[in-house]
């Protein structure tokens, strides 16, 4: 078991979007096709997103939530997310599924804390971006798959 601020986690998820991101952004000038472009500019929208939420939530004067300690499982590591983003190729295909993987674990990571903390704004500051996570894993999955039919 390891023990993690709220803080380093988070900017462990905005380094996991960071590489993601630039993986996405060297694809942007290679890649033919509009609608591979327009599934890219969005994905790459994500990073940006998740930084506005974070920094609402600054705004808002929750800053003690971002120094809590939580105790973590080794199967909810980042760094290995990481890892996997590094040694992906910069095929389309292949990294359109490592996206959709990253976001689905993400997912399953927020539940993870929601149903282990025991502070109820840690809780709370989960549940949001939980359910965020899972209207922005709906839209990709269904961009993916339209783009895979056409």
């Amino acid at each position: 078991m390891m023990f993690r601020q709220i803080k380093d986690i988070v900017n462990e998820i905005n380094q996991v979007y960071d590489r993601l991101y630039e993986f996405y952004g060297s694809l942007l000038d290679e890649t033919e096709g509009e609608k591979s472009r327009e599934l890219i500019k969005y994905v790459k929208s994500r990073k940006k997103l998740f930084s506005e939420i974070l920094d609402e939530y600054k705004k808002s004067g929750e800053k003690e939530v971002l120094a809590t300690w939580l105790q973590f499982s080794p199967d909810y590591s980042l760094e290995q997310q990481i890892k996997n983003i590094e040694n992906t190729s910069t095929n389309l295909n292949t990294l359109n599924l490592l996206v959709i993987r990253f976001e689905a674990w993400l997912l399953d990571f927020y539940r993870y804390i929601i149903d282990t903390t025991s502070s109820t704004k840690v809780s709370e500051f989960f549940e949001s971006l939980h359910q965020r996570q899972q209207k922005n894993l709906k839209t990709i999955s269904t961009s993916v798959k339209i783009l895979q039919d056409i």
